[in-house]
């Protein structure tokens, strides 16, 4: 687990506070004053414990200091940062390991600073230093203490530290020096994703999940989930390997020496195929052509073109280069997307439900419900009017009910680690509910396997539709086309006296893929 460095994601021992009357260092000097703090307690303690459970949601404010991109990196701050720590470490902690092997800490935060360095600010970052005598004096430790580059990064990585500071030191090899500091930050995110899965590295029987997107939106972290789910509940006997989306481009030139012939390759679903999004399409193409010879699964998506110039040429494009594909496994999720892949696709195209589908709440979450949720769009995929959503709020407001909004776009990337409490606080907040009003596909479906009753409005969404027809023998999920239906809705919904989720018919619906793979694989 990243647990990071804010101050805002721990709790703290107030009778250490006190005991050592730590307090926070003047922002307008260090800039993280957060950090300094972390440090600064961390010296004072034995013992640090994490816990997963998400008790906190961090709101990132548009015209913060933190929302506003460093584009320079702040080595006077880290510098003023680690002549406080010096000072407290050489006052308290004299002869202690700490303090014989300070420099460590002192790279360590101004590494913080430095990998943000580009051919364009390096030369300027580095002459803006205040105290440069300090700067180089503490590089020239670090070059002299060589076996503790070795305790603290192991060989490799104590090498490229070593060089780092040597370039450092003599001002020489800028750009090279550049372009280290950039691989490092590259190999250090290789080494990250193979000790993560490192057990499952060399086994016999291997699965890679490819390109699930960690970033902010918390439909794609429940994607990921379900599809892992299933995979593991269908071979339980393989190694699932996840890279994902951020992971990708470090790792990719490794993987064709890593991916064997035999290993199934999967794609994450939930997007539309037609739709051009740069990263996702450049790891689903550079997979497919990557991985040729492979058999290859791309989980369920929706595949919409609409009548322009550019979205015939894109259906050109797109089935000139599926039908170069082998191995090809095309999932699909709406009856529309499945005859169009039929109709201009040469590879095998499986109809099955949303992978978030395939996970089930129902028998988790026992809550008095409360409140209607507005889940819909503050991204560039939404229609909705300012209009649209004051009568939305006016038609709620005339049931009674509390209103309180959400949105499953986060202000900032989940790791994988935290996926799963993340997405399940989450879930909670819609099972808590009275009714869930969204213009969402993935709010309506999160409504569903939490047993929400939900009204969707299918108008602002070409995919809700089609998804909706496996989830429509469920009376508690209703898709309205206008607005001007909502009120209806709504009291239909109200007269619900049990809610009864039975997914076992959604199930059988992944059974078409599940038997392709079985066979496969025998």
């Amino acid at each position: 687990m990243n647990v990071g460095w804010e101050a805002w994601n721990r709790l703290y021992k107030a009778d250490i506070i006190r005991k050592y009357d730590l307090f926070f260092w003047d922002n307008k000097l260090i800039f993280a004053e957060d950090f300094g703090f972390s440090l600064n307690f961390a010296l004072h303690v034995n013992k640090i414990t994490c816990i997963s459970n998400v008790l906190y949601y961090y709101l990132i404010r548009e015209n913060s200091i933190m929302s506003k991109a460093v584009k320079e990196p702040r080595l006077s701050a880290s510098l003023a940062l680690s002549k406080l720590l010096e000072e407290k470490i050489a006052t308290s902690f004299k002869d202690t390991m700490i303090h014989k092997e300070f420099p460590i800490l002192f790279y360590s935060i101004m590494y913080e600073q430095l990998r943000g360095a580009t051919i364009d600010n390096y030369k300027k970052s580095i002459s803006s230093i205040d105290d440069k005598e300090y700067f180089y004096n503490n590089l020239k430790l670090i070059t002299r203490k060589f076996t503790l580059l070795l305790k603290h990064f192991g060989m490799i990585r104590g090498v490229v530290v070593l060089l780092i500071c040597i370039f450092l030191i003599t001002q020489k090899f800028d750009k090279l020096n550049v372009r280290i500091l950039k691989s490092y930050k590259k190999r250090w995110k290789i080494s990250e994703v193979f000790e993560n899965n490192k057990s499952k590295m060399f086994s016999k029987k291997r699965i890679f999940l490819i390109g699930s997107e960690d970033f902010r939106n918390l439909k794609d972290h429940h994607i990921a989930i379900s599809e892992m789910e299933y995979l593991q509940n269908i071979f339980p006997e393989y190694s699932i390997i996840e890279i994902t989306a951020s992971e990708y481009k470090e790792v990719r030139n490794l993987l064709s020496f890593i991916i064997r012939r035999r290993d199934l390759v999967c794609l994450p679903g939930g997007g539309n195929m037609a739709k051009v999004n740069s990263h996702s399409e450049y790891i689903l193409k550079d997979v497919m052509k990557k991985f040729r010879n492979n058999r290859k699964v791309i989980f369920p998506q929706t595949i919409h073109y609409n009548s322009s110039d550019d979205g015939i040429l894109r259906l050109v494009k797109d089935q000139s280069f599926i039908n170069k594909c082998k191995n090809l496994i095309l999932c699909v999720r709406e009856l529309s997307s499945y005859d169009l892949a039929k109709q201009y696709f040469d590879c095998e195209v499986v109809l099955i439900p949303d992978a978030v589908l395939y996970t089930n709440y129902s028998n988790r979450y026992h809550f008095d419900r409360r409140g209607a949720m507005l889940l819909l769009h503050n991204d560039l995929e939404g229609a909705l009017s300012q209009q649209d959503r004051m009568t939305i709020e006016g038609v709620v407001r005339q049931s009674e009910l509390n209103i309180h909004y959400n949105d499953t776009i986060l202000n900032s990337d989940i790791s994988v680690f935290d996926r799963r409490d993340v997405v399940d606080s989450f879930i909670q907040k819609i099972a808590k509910s009275e009714i869930v009003i969204t213009d969402h596909l993935h709010g309506m479906l999160f409504s569903a396997i939490s047993l929400t009753p939900c009204i969707a409005l299918s108008n602002y969404d070409e995919k809700i539709d089609g998804v909706y027809d496996w989830i429509s023998k469920f009376g508690f999920i209703k898709v309205i086309q206008n607005i001007s239906e909502l009120e209806g809705a709504m009291k239909e919904l109200s007269e619900i006296e049990k809610i009864e989720y039975d997914n076992s018919s959604i199930l059988e619906g992944y059974e078409a893929l599940t038997k392709i793979l079985k066979g496969n694989a025998d």
